[in-house]
């Protein structure tokens, strides 16, 4: 008789969920209307508040045309994103914000989020592989992310 380890049923089983629920939100994201936001102080103020108690840290950004820390030397006090642009969707609690990160390289990513439920919010970053400049592109690199992650081509 095979024996598995209980943390490996565990660790499989998480895995497994993780998938279903970055599959969910990228979908919904692809099928979602946004309304586009390119000033970080239009991004809702509860996604700030929940992101911070989740994550325990400060989720700090600047805008387009602000200093941020592009490379591996780190300025204290300058956040280390900048916005390209956001988004929500009617209800203001699903949404997207998609930005350059710096470090050795500079990277294009973006953070997907559902805060409707306070106690259990959604997040969900993706790395990109491409630097999109419209709403259609970014769409269309998160779809071949969800493409290659369901195991088509990638």
């Amino acid at each position: 008789m095979l024996r598995i380890p209980l943390f490996l049923i565990l660790l499989l089983h998480f895995c497994s969920l993780k998938g279903q629920v970055n599959n969910s939100m990228s979908d919904r994201f692809l099928r979602s209307d946004f309304s586009l936001i390119e000033d970080k102080r239009k991004i809702p103020k509860n996604f700030f508040k929940v992101q911070r108690k989740t994550a325990k840290s400060s989720f700090t950004i600047a805008n387009k045309n602000e200093d941020y820390n592009f490379s591996d030397l780190i300025v204290k006090g300058i956040p280390t994103r900048q916005l390209i642009f956001a988004g929500v969707d009617s209800t203001n609690t699903f949404g997207f914000i998609f930005f350059n990160s710096g470090g050795i390289v500079i990277s294009a990513k973006i953070l997907i989020f559902d805060i409707k439920s306070k106690k259990n919010p959604k997040f969900l970053p993706l790395n990109l592989d491409d630097h999109p400049t419209t709403l259609e592109q970014l769409k269309l690199s998160v779809k071949k992310i969800n493409f290659a992650e369901k195991g088509n081509g990638g």
